[in-house]
Parts: C-alpha cells; structure tokens; sequence
C-alpha cells in the first residue's frame, strides 16, 4: 500500500507548525497579566469568604448550645478550683496555728522553773 503524496503533504504541514517565539517584553507582559488575574481570583475569594462570615455571624446573634455548655463548664471548673484553693488555705493557716501554739506551749514549759513544776506535780 502507497501513499499518495496528497496524504503525505498534509501531514508534514499539520507537523511544520513552527514555534512562536515570544520576545522578552511580551513574555514579561503575559507574566504581568497572569499575576493580575491570580491577584484578582485571590481577592474575589477572600470577598466571598468575608461576606460569607459577616452574613453568618449576623444571622446568630444567639449563642450556641456548645458555647453556652462550655461556658457552664469553664465556670464550674473556675468555681471548683477557687473552693480546692480556699480550702487549702483554711488547712494551711490551721495548721500553722496549731503548730505556733505548740511551740510556744513548749516555750511556757521550758521559761518556768523545775521546783514549780515538780511541787505542781505533787499537789494533784
């Protein structure tokens, strides 16, 4: 089976297509406007998302159900924790009262004199 050339002709002019060579100028421009039309798509969505976010936070003036338990649980805990500390506190202070109070009993008892202590002994 032959080719015609008819056939062979249109081939090699569907594959001569020549490269374009662009000059430094069109390159830098092409580059510009394919930087503007991502900084453009950049800013549309960042518009869509802010508008998005202002509609929603408008439409829920409310709190949510998760805010308001975590809110209850945040208070509660604070609350718990304030409790624990005041009576940590309380056990702290008494049992630096108690321990004053025995130091200085056992200050008394070292300041009076043996013959006292032994004639009290005796009258009980």
């Amino acid at each position: 089976m032959k080719r015609s050339i008819e056939d062979g002709a249109a081939v090699n002019v569907t594959n001569s297509k020549k490269p374009v060579f662009l000059t430094k100028a069109e390159r830098e421009a092409l580059a510009l406007k394919r930087r503007q039309q991502e900084a453009d798509q950049l800013n549309q969505r960042r518009q869509d998302l802010l508008s998005s976010i202002s509609v929603s936070t408008s439409t829920s003036n409310k709190p949510s159900d998760s805010d308001r338990h975590r809110d209850r649980d945040r208070d509660r805990d604070r609350d718990r924790d304030r409790d624990r500390d005041r009576e940590r506190d309380q056990d702290r202070r008494d049992r630096d009262r108690d321990r004053r109070d025995r130091e200085r009993g056992e200050r008394e008892e070292a300041s009076v004199p043996a013959s006292i202590v032994v004639r009290e002994g005796f009258r009980r």
